[in-house]
């Protein structure tokens, strides 16, 4: 920990109020927009329904009203109006979430994040499914800070919390529908309806499509790169013969068949061959120097020059059944759900025209999790409790990371590497969770979970290298035809094959929370904390493994540890002006261990566990609705994040990386949104505008040029009009990105070229909405 910073931040803690303010409020003019004055918003922070500004806990929150009022899209939106949040692309296989500079540093398909997703209660596992579409949602829940005992299972950086629509009985029947067209012929159709089915069942339907051309011309192959075809239909049913006992059936398909947005190369080495490196030191989009094959990119970010177009082709179908009981003082809940997803990749890793450097993946995931859960029933109890158990058991298999290389168009292959694998996770926890107040502004939180944890499989590669041309007469000979298990089998050498390598490990952990809260009146809570996270443990089945040696045998069952964290928090929520102003801020001290790193050792790609770290923040949020139909809403995210102790034996001569910037995390983040509404007789027309600031940070812990990445500002606008009756028509022009800021959001240093994964272009177009 960082002595310097640490003893500034609790100063500026004892001398300032802390809290987390909160989108999630619908619009406060949307009603009557000359009143001003910030809406209560309800959460389920903490499991139970609860005003946030009474909530002891770092949470943004955003309504149903709130992302159609931002026009958000998908989950990857939030980070505009959420300080230290950071989505990443992860390599054509969904995204790795990033709050307060915990982020996950790997692109494998066994591995589960440091920020949990939870839909309708249910953690999802896969990293494929963190990207996640917003259409009929009903909240979403930003929850920065280790999470413990209430959502599935223990997080080192937090969760997103996000709460579907769903069949409710009792409920009128209602309805919505929307389509938008934009740039690059961008179609969004989206449509929802739910109705009763006499008194004791409901019905819910909806169901979004996703189409748009690609957004990077293809240079080499004269076409354009980056499509969309996505679609989703998502249902539920609900039973309630009581008003004490409810059941609910929720299911969900999803489909995306696009491509994945090709990388755009960064070389290393200097023009006209050989290994030299290149005398230009920046390594950022158009540097002119060149790849291994001797292309030299021209940087430009519309442009890509694969000899291949990649692809990420996912399915899932999920299933949940909900059922509650109210006894009285506590009801009984139980969770059980089952998600099926699968992926099947392509990508050109050399990104260029002249090498082949190919990767293909087949991978099928099934989870399955029970939960069991007794809570108190009420609001603001002297006394509440949650608690429960929580089983998971989850299976991975198929083909990882397979790459093919070759020494040029024209050339036969020199190398293929593959892995055919199989694991199963199963988790067994126990937590409980309870607040008790100690006086009428003094209240004590604590909570604990136990988890055991155990990983299981085996694994085999496939592998041919060197023998001449003669040896590969066999070999698929077209580039980008894309290579399943039996193929690889195929264009194998048995004796070059291993056998099973079977690995497994079993992992004990426990954590918990302890904390004051003090509220002095009905408009301010001050709290404080301490919470002791975990994320289990893992094996490294990223590619180029050799299972007939020794050492990578070695190095797939050795593991890798869980990450644990301690973090010390104090906050204050606010509220002011009567009740116009809101303002949120929390300061945050945390003890980041064993990190799961990624990183490449001799060519070959490891994950690690990076030692000690400290990562220490501010994070402040303002919302301001005065009088005039004004909303005016910003936030600030403070980081200072370092390695206390990182020595990467494995590496040659064990450098020490004590004092680098962990990464992914930005010293600096900043959201801002002005918006003005205008009452038009019985409508209403509102403008607003968005914008997220960025400091400079980097892709890995070296702290290389190759690895460093520029502050960024990217600016949103959007104009909308409510009309018809009760303003159930909507009609609006967007614009994200309106000044097409082009960037990399990460890069991925790598042997054959630096991979740039690009930032969307600047994109505009229309929308037609309607409620009922």
């Amino acid at each position: 920990m960082s002595s310097a910073f640490g003893q500034s931040l609790l100063a500026a803690v004892s001398l300032v109020a802390l809290t987390t303010p909160a989108f999630a409020q619908d619009n406060p003019q949307e009603n009557n927009s000359k009143a001003g004055g910030v809406e209560e918003i309800i959460v389920t922070a903490q499991k139970r329904e609860q005003n946030l500004q009474d909530v002891p806990v770092a949470v943004t929150a955003f309504s149903s009203a709130t992302i159609s009022r931002l026009g958000l899209s998908s989950t990857e939106d939030l980070a505009g109006f959420t300080p230290n949040l950071n989505y990443q692309p992860a390599g054509g296989i969904g995204s790795s979430i990033g709050i307060r500079g915990i982020q996950d540093q790997n692109f494998t398909f066994n591995q589960v994040g440091s920020v949990a997703m939870v839909v309708d209660e249910v953690a999802l596992n896969s990293p494929n499914l963190n990207t996640f579409a917003l259409f009929d949602i009903s909240r979403i829940e930003v929850l920065r800070g280790p999470q413990v005992a209430l959502f599935g299972r223990s997080t080192t950086g937090g969760a997103l919390n996000v709460t579907t629509r769903q069949a409710r009985v009792g409920e009128e029947a209602n309805g919505e529908g929307s389509i938008s067209y934009g740039r690059f012929n961008a179609i969004d159709l989206q449509g929802a309806a739910g109705a009763p089915i006499g008194d004791m069942f409901a019905v819910r339907i909806a169901s979004q499509l996703q189409k748009r051309d690609g957004i990077q011309r293809n240079v080499t192959l004269g076409v354009r790169g980056g499509e969309r075809d996505r679609y989703a239909l998502r249902g539920s049913l609900a039973f309630s013969p009581s008003g004490n006992f409810n059941i609910t059936y929720s299911g969900l398909y999803g489909k995306d068949t696009g491509q994945q947005l090709p990388y755009l190369p960064i070389g290393f080495l200097q023009p006209g061959g050989g290994a030299t490196a290149c005398a230009n030191p920046s390594r950022q989009p158009g540097n002119g120097c060149a790849d291994p094959y001797g292309f030299v990119s021209p940087g430009k970010f519309e442009e890509n020059y694969s000899n291949f177009q990649s692809f990420a082709h996912s399915k899932v179908f999920g299933n949940t059944l909900n059922i509650a009981l109210d006894v009285g003082p506590v009801t009984l809940s139980s969770i059980s759900a089952v998600y099926d997803h699968s992926i099947s990749r392509q990508e050109d890793v050399d990104s260029g025209p002249n090498g082949r450097v190919e990767v293909h993946n087949d991978v099928d995931t099934n989870q399955k999790s029970q939960e069991f859960r007794i809570a108190t029933n009420g609001k603001d109890q002297p006394f509440n409790f949650v608690g429960g158990l929580f089983l998971f058991d989850e299976q991975n298999s198929g083909n990882v990371a397979r790459s093919i290389l070759t020494a040029g168009i024209g050339t036969p292959p020199v190398g293929l590497n593959s892995l055919i694998f199989s694991q199963k996770t199963k988790i067994t926890s126990a937590y409980g969770q309870f607040d008790i107040n100690l006086s009428d502004q003094l209240s004590l939180v604590a909570g604990i979970r136990y988890s055991d944890e155990s990983k299981r499989g085996s694994a085999r590669s496939f592998r041919r290298t060197g023998g001449g041309v003669g040896a590969w007469t066999n070999f698929a000979p077209t580039i980008g035809a894309h290579l399943e298990a039996a193929s690889l089998v195929a264009l194998s050498n048995p004796a070059q094959n291993s056998g099973d390598v079977p690995f497994g490990k079993s992992w004990s952990n426990w954590g918990g929370k302890v904390g004051l809260n003090f509220k002095p009146s009905e408009d301010a809570l001050i709290y404080a904390s301490v919470s002791k996270g975990f994320k289990g443990g893992t094996f490294n089945l990223i590619p180029a493994y050799n299972l007939q040696v020794a050492q990578p045998i070695a190095n797939l069952q050795k593991g890798v540890d869980p990450e644990k964290i301690t973090s010390y928090e104090v906050g204050t929520k606010l509220e002011l002006f009567d009740r116009t102003l809101q303002l949120n801020i929390a300061g945050f001290l945390s003890d980041y261990q064993n990190q799961q790193v990624f990183t490449f050792i001799g060519g070959a790609a490891a994950l690690l566990n990076a030692g000690k770290a400290s990562i220490n923040g501010v994070e402040a949020e303002l919302t301001w609705a005065p009088e005039g139909g004004w909303l005016i809403q910003g936030g600030v995210g403070l980081l200072d994040a370092k390695y206390d102790s990182f020595f990467l034996a494995e590496e040659a001569g064990g450098p020490d990386f004590s004092g680098k910037r962990t990464p992914h995390t930005p010293k600096a983040t900043f959201t801002g949104l002005v918006q003005k509404t205008f009452d038009i007789g019985d409508n209403q027309l509102s403008a607003q505008v968005s914008f997220k600031q960025t400091s400079s940070q980097f892709a890995g812990f070296h702290n290389t040029v190759d690895e460093f990445l520029p502050s960024r500002t990217t600016f949103d606008a959007r104009l909308r009009y409510l009309f018809g009756m009760d303003q159930n028509f909507e009609l609006a022009l967007f614009g994200k990105n309106i000044f097409d800021k082009r960037f990399c959001q990460t890069i991925q240093p790598g042997s054959f070229t630096n991979q740039c994964i690009v930032n969307e272009p600047g994109t505009y177009g229309v929308k037609l909405g309607i409620k009922f």
